[in-house]
């Protein structure tokens, strides 16, 4: 059986991780500029929305290493909403990535991989909706 305190270092250790891996694919694909391209955007979005979700784990380390949660009720069930939040948000964009995939391959020709108003409208809907 693991102990609490394992288990929050562990937890603690992957949020840090995942946190630097995924700011750096978000600093990436802002800097480049030939990363500007739909794809490379929703991966930007996916790995926002897996950034939010680290910062959530952080307190869940936390709170293994305190054997209890510190943080307060609402903040509890506000983390609780949160990840569901996130891991929704991070599903509507997989679908979003898939969608775009398709219709590159059942389309080639008539397929454009640029940004347009169109599908920035489209993905902030999505990610309103979800």
């Amino acid at each position: 059986m693991i102990s609490n305190s394992v288990k929050g270092c562990i937890a603690l250790v992957f949020a840090l991780f995942g946190l630097t891996l995924n700011f750096v694919v978000i600093l990436t694909v802002a800097a480049k500029r030939r990363l500007h391209k739909m794809h490379y955007f929703l991966l930007a979005n996916l790995s926002m929305s897996d950034f939010v979700f680290h910062i959530l784990v952080i307190f869940l380390g936390v709170s293994h290493l305190k054997k209890q949660w510190v943080f307060g009720m609402a903040w509890c069930k506000g983390t609780s909403y949160l990840i569901r939040c996130v891991f929704t948000t991070s599903i509507t964009l997989l679908c979003a990535t898939t969608w775009e995939c398709h219709t590159a391959v059942v389309t080639p020709f008539a397929f454009s991989s640029d940004i347009t108003t169109k599908k920035i409208i489209v993905v902030a809907l999505l990610g309103i909706g979800s």
